[in-house]
């Protein structure tokens, strides 16, 4: 296996955090400023406004977000 990265490979970032309500982040309309790092992040990125999870306890949610299973 190669540890070399090619220059089209693609940087991808996950921002988890348990219990951060979306409709307290300035990039989902919040009118505080509560959180401009993340802001930052999402206006040079793509933010995803429909995600769909197995289920509201951490476990479960993180193995839907990295396998794509229910």
């Amino acid at each position: 296996m190669s540890t070399r990265r090619r220059k089209d490979d693609p940087n991808v970032l996950f921002i988890v955090c348990d219990t951060l309500r979306a409709d307290h982040l300035g990039c989902y309309g919040y009118f505080r400023e509560t959180s401009p790092t993340i802001d930052r992040i999402a206006s040079e990125g793509v933010v995803f406004d429909d995600y769909f999870n197995a289920g509201s306890p951490t476990g479960p949610g993180f193995t839907c977000l990295l396998t794509g299973l229910d």
